[in-house]
């Protein structure tokens, strides 16, 4: 390896010694691993360039005894004869010769230190992008509660219209719940001021929930859903993490941003 990668290397070594965060150190073993690959590499392409030389040389003294032996029946004819002979041995043996150069130039064509440098430096970027991502699910939990909140408002609203009662929705930092008025007989005491009365999803389930631990949410908020499915009282709006809850009040219509 030249020093420009030995270079590489030693810093490697200190990098992936002085490095405590587990992206930057795993980042840091994939540039140690590409140069090591790198090293090896360089290692197998200077012992290929030396046996194709030898090859070469090989071929070339096979060529000059071929065209000794070609030349030796002329020795003794005239001048002219030779000089004759001569010149179309040597350009067809000078043509091969080219041939093998230029055959030999394309096949040890490879990378060079800057390329590969390159291509570490892109790798790297993309790992210390996305490899948080593989180490997090907060995003994705926010993202989950969010549309699990936003199917308890219309849940809530539709059980409002369904039964003639309105529905209280009431979400904290710890969960959400629904509720209706106490009852009054078959139906709801409308003027009762106390939601005594639990709501029940479609499968039977309570209409409750809790958020996931790493999910961080905004609150409380409060609102009330009345038979035609509108928000008469209470929120419009939740944030969720970098989600946003829009409640239309006027259609009760929710929407995640």
């Amino acid at each position: 390896m030249d020093g420009a990668g030995q270079c590489l290397v030693n810093c490697h070594s200190v990098l992936i010694r002085a490095s405590p965060n587990l992206v930057l150190r795993s980042v840091v073993s994939l540039i140690g691993h590409a140069l090591r690959i790198y090293q090896r590499f360089s290692r197998l392409r200077k012992e290929l360039n030396e046996r194709r030389a030898m090859r070469d040389e090989q071929a070339t003294g096979e060529k000059r005894s071929a065209r000794s032996a070609v030349a030796s029946p002329f020795r003794d004819r005239n001048r002219q004869t030779r000089h004759c002979t001569c010149p179309s041995l040597i350009a067809r043996h000078t043509t091969t010769r080219q041939k093998i150069i230029a055959t030999g130039n394309q096949s040890s064509r490879g990378y060079t230190m800057i390329e590969l440098v390159v291509v570490i430096v892109i790798l790297g970027v993309i790992a210390a992008i996305a490899g948080p991502r593989f180490f997090t699910t907060r995003g994705f939990s926010e993202r989950g509660y969010a549309d699990e909140v936003a199917s308890a408002m219309r849940v809530a609203q539709k059980i409002a219209v369904g039964s003639g009662c309105n529905v209280r929705l009431t979400i904290t930092t710890t969960g959400y719940n629904a509720m209706q008025q106490a009852a009054s007989g078959n139906l709801c005491n409308s003027a009762s001021s106390t939601w005594s009365t639990v709501v029940r999803r479609y499968d039977g389930g309570l209409l409750t929930g809790t958020p996931p631990t790493d999910a961080n949410v905004s609150g409380p908020a409060t609102m009330v859903f009345n038979n035609r499915g509108s928000v008469v009282s209470g929120a419009t709006n939740l944030t969720v993490g970098a989600y946003t809850l829009n409640l239309d009040a006027a259609t009760g219509f929710v929407v995640v941003q």
